[in-house]
């Protein structure tokens, strides 16, 4: 995947009723640009998660720096974020005083560099590109090609291993239905391929030690880059699962209470698993709407103009939001107290980023007694067990270490696994039942319900398709 514009032309979505043979959860290992850049030019350092659904199509692909305070638990807390579950709603920061303006004005612009999209994969056999360039001008992607035709027949080679089989080479078309960065103007193509782990520097030492078939090498149509990626090795298999957002209103009531006012807002979102690894992504409104919190204006009108983000095609996020907000974090109005008028504009800036959420993390599974439990028996009584959906990492720091849901939100009895980390998170939503045997009907309806204070909150419905 890539963020360079071509013009190749866009071909028709499909979906199909068999299992992709790029389904799965794929973490980079490098990337070549321009291909064939030296080893000490190539990016080993970004964290790249690619969650890609099995028939459906829908994917979620998610990029933080290395400077990123959303890769970990450790690094959010570091850096001076604090948890806060209302952060999955996407409509404005905390403005507590811990952390608050210092952490957000020193991690601005690494923030700003992030990456995340999500939409639906087209796969299509074979190199399907009118170049071919990527074939011709890539010799990784070449020899990958020989021996997968090699050895396809030799069941001794691990390249034929059902348990892992190799891509095979392929052409894949992500089209991005939402995208936390400006669109670019172009499209995201590439030809890919399995076979053999991937001739890189020395230096990337996991490389050699993956097993063949759970790595692929993926080089743009046009061979203006080329990106290596190694298969989770547990979600070859699944549980697979992929939902669409298809509506999300917020019930806000007034500080005194009493009647609920509903604001319908118009969103795109997917929400994918793969095995015990999941993927979930919200963008920003793709319309006018209103605040979330009716006694701040500042933060209701960065929300309401967060749809022209999609208007700055070919700017970075960092001069999108200063074009959309129409001021820079400099100041371009003169007032007595200039480095407060500075906070509050990039407080503003922060919330417009943030009105896109993608998280990525891992669903842990429960018994009765509360013990971890991810190598769930299929014979095993699901009615036994229980799933929490742990953030592990997130375009908003804020929200690295939360629960997405929880079957049983609130204070557990006491685990005997020892993780307070997972004891102590706290629960971003409640869902009506989502257990393997209730979502595997496609379009059946899903509600999830976001709290966001004083008995308010925002509501969204998914659609499965698969």
């Amino acid at each position: 995947m890539t963020d360079k514009p071509t013009p190749t032309p866009t071909p028709t979505t499909t979906t199909t009723t068999t299992t992709l043979p790029v389904a799965g959860v794929w973490r980079r290992l490098v990337e070549e640009d321009p291909l064939g850049c030296p080893a000490t030019a190539a990016d080993t350092t970004t964290l790249v998660l690619w969650t890609q659904s099995a028939t459906s199509g829908l994917y979620v692909d998610l990029r933080l720096p290395l400077e990123s305070p959303g890769r970990s638990v450790g690094a959010a807390r570091a850096a001076g974020f604090v948890v806060r579950p209302s952060a999955l709603a996407a409509a404005s920061t905390s403005g507590n005083d811990e952390g608050g303006p210092e952490a957000i004005a020193a991690h601005f612009t690494v923030v700003a560099r992030q990456k995340s999209f999500a939409g639906q994969l087209e796969y299509r056999p074979g190199d399907a590109t009118e170049s071919g360039l990527a074939l011709q001008q890539d010799a990784v992607l070449q020899g990958h090609v020989e021996r997968l035709n090699k050895k396809r027949n030799d069941t001794s080679d691990d390249v034929s291993n059902a348990a892992s089989p190799c891509v095979p080479l392929c052409t894949c078309h992500w089209h991005r239905h939402l995208d936390y960065q400006p669109p670019t103007g172009g499209q995201d193509i590439g030809v890919c391929a399995g076979a053999a782990p991937p001739a890189v520097d020395p230096s990337t030492a996991k490389v050699a030690k993956s097993s063949p078939c759970l790595v692929m090498r993926e080089t743009g149509d046009d061979a203006s880059y080329a990106e290596d990626w190694e298969r989770h090795p547990d979600t070859t298999v699944g549980p697979y699962m992929a939902l669409e957002l298809i509506q999300e209103d917020t019930c806000q009531h007034s500080s005194s209470g009493g009647t609920c006012h509903n604001t319908t807002i118009s969103r795109k979102g997917y929400w994918v698993r793969a095995g015990n690894q999941f993927a979930y992504a919200v963008g920003r409104p793709t319309t006018t709407t209103t605040a979330t919190s009716s006694n701040d204006t500042a933060r209701g009108t960065t929300l309401a103009v967060a749809h022209k983000i999609q208007d700055c095609v070919g700017q970075s996020l960092e001069e999108a939001v200063q074009t959309v907000l129409g001021r820079h974090a400099d100041g371009d109005d003169k007032t007595d107290n200039v480095p407060q008028q500075q906070q509050q504009q990039q407080q503003q800036q922060w919330d417009l980023m943030m009105s896109y959420v993608g998280v990525t993390g891992r669903v842990v599974v429960k018994d009765n007694n509360n013990n971890n439990n991810n190598n769930d028996d299929n014979n095993d009584d699901n009615n036994d067990k229980k799933e929490a959906w742990l953030i592990e990492q997130s375009t908003n720091p804020e929200l690295v270490g939360c629960r997405l849901w929880e079957e049983q939100p609130g204070k557990e009895e006491p685990s005997n696994n020892n993780n307070k980390e997972e004891d102590d998170a706290p629960c971003c939503s409640q869902l009506k039942s989502l257990l393997l045997d209730s979502y595997s009907n496609s379009g059946q309806l899903v509600e999830q319900t976001i709290p966001i204070g004083d008995h308010s909150f925002v509501k969204r419905v998914w659609k499965v398709h698969e």
